[in-house]
């Protein structure tokens, strides 16, 4: 019993449902001018990360949310100063990507190729929009995987990443990390490419999974919990009972 319990608990979620939370976690980003909703939008989502178990990417984003928080405070004190307009305007695109980016990396770190391309497929989404999503996913984690490989690099040759050094020496982080970063991601996106057309996904046949992608009862619990978040904060808002 406690294993099922256990299994039942650690069960991903279906490809589908991750996509609708991260559209409604960006709608009540984007389309809303005030810090409470971004706050909402931004605690609902790291609710779902700790609940997933994405405890480092919660720290992370957090802290720079916090950050991006206090700046904006900051450039309202400035009022229409450069400075001010030039942190207003970071600040605001910040803020509402933070959400959006949490729910991303979750989809990266908890999504099998196989099972968002299966998903993608009985969603009867056409081959020119899977292979680029595909790819995409794919390319996240592994341009991660090369900056980490520069970044051990530049250590040995005493060249590091910090704010100090960056702004000390900044023709030599341009050539040591963005030079040889986008030359990889150029040739990591064409072996992506080409890896995917060599498993078949080019093909019009019907594709089979290993595992069962079909909706369960957890997904839809997801699905009309999250959904109704966002329609009572939408309603709440639409009565003066939050700011817009």
């Amino acid at each position: 019993m406690a294993s099922s319990t256990r299994s039942i608990k650690e069960r991903n979620l279906d490809v589908r449902i991750k996509l609708l939370i991260i559209i409604e976690a960006g709608f009540l980003s984007f389309f809303t001018g005030s810090n409470e909703l971004i706050l909402v939008a931004f605690l609902s989502s790291a609710v779902i990360l700790l609940w997933f178990r994405q405890y480092r990417t919660v720290i992370r984003l957090s802290a720079v949310f916090l950050v991006a928080f206090a700046v904006s405070g900051l450039s309202f004190r400035l009022g229409a100063s450069p400075l001010g307009m030039i942190l207003g305007m970071l600040t605001f695109l910040i803020l509402r990507m933070i959400p959006v980016v949490m729910l991303g990396s979750w989809l990266v770190n908890t999504t099998k190729i196989s099972d968002f391309i299966v998903s993608m497929e009985k969603m009867r989404l056409p081959l020119s929009i899977i292979i680029p999503l595909a790819v995409t996913l794919r390319f996240m984690p592994t341009i991660r995987s090369e900056f980490r490989s520069i970044k051990n690099t530049m250590k040995m040759r005493g060249i590091g990443l910090s704010f100090t050094s960056v702004m000390k020496r900044p023709l030599l982080t341009t050539e040591y990390v963005m030079v040889p970063l986008l030359m990889r991601s150029i040739k990591i996106a064409d072996e992506l490419s080409a890896s995917a057309l060599t498993r078949g996904l080019g093909s019009h046949k019907t594709r089979t999974a290993y595992h069962n992608i079909r909706l369960h009862l957890g997904d839809v619990t997801w699905a009309a919990g999250y959904s109704a978040l966002i329609t009572l904060v939408f309603i709440l808002t639409a009565h003066g009972l939050l700011p817009k």
